[in-house]
């Protein structure tokens, strides 16, 4: 089996690379994913992020001899998962649990992501554009999801991916050792984040 692996020219693993280094407080647990599924057996180590592709589009859309050079929208998604704490009320000496969840400021983490994006070029020249912010709580975190746009012209490139639709990317999940399972970190490197 060929396991392929982030050449430095994949948009979402240099997104995720991006975010470990502008959220320290996440200690490097940032990830690329294409869905998740959160459940009380298998909820990480909060805080986190996960970077997800929404969908890829032509803009505008292309056929026949315009496919070999276009402009490409990448909708993309980063989600920031906190801990998950109710609000407190005091009733007499105790506290008392109300319904609603701990407020998170979305502004500073907004500001910040926006003002490290503003500078950052993609590793295919992916300008990144803003499109949504939504936020969600339930018992396992409290989200905060930016919807995002790269933007960049595509080209075709004589690229070795060995066969991508079979052979799954390998990301190690090396931060913190504590994390990894049995298995060895794929990175040569093993005491610095791998992806």
């Amino acid at each position: 089996m060929t396991i392929i692996r982030d050449d430095g020219t994949w948009f979402l693993p240099a997104i995720v690379r991006g975010v470990i280094q502008w959220f320290p407080e996440l200690r490097g647990r940032a990830f690329p994913a294409t869905e998740m599924a959160l459940s009380k057996e298998n909820l990480p180590t909060l805080p986190f992020a996960v970077v997800m592709l929404v969908r890829s589009e032509a803009n505008p859309p292309v056929s026949g001899r315009g496919m070999d050079r276009f402009e490409m929208t990448d909708i993309f998604t980063i989600g920031f998962y906190m801990k998950p704490e109710r609000q407190l009320k005091q009733v007499g000496v105790q506290d008392s649990e109300t319904p609603f969840w701990t407020y998170y400021p979305y502004e500073h983490i907004r500001d910040g992501l926006f003002g490290k994006l503003r500078r950052w070029q993609g590793p295919n020249g992916e300008r990144v554009v803003f499109r949504g912010l939504t936020t969600e709580a339930d018992p396992y975190a409290v989200t905060l999801t930016f919807t995002l746009a790269a933007i960049r012209h595509w080209c075709e490139r004589e690229t070795e991916f060995g066969d991508p639709i079979t052979e799954a990317p390998i990301f190690g999940l090396c931060v913190p050792p504590s994390c990894v399972p049995d298995e060895p970190c794929p990175d040569p490197n093993p005491c610095e984040p791998c992806l």
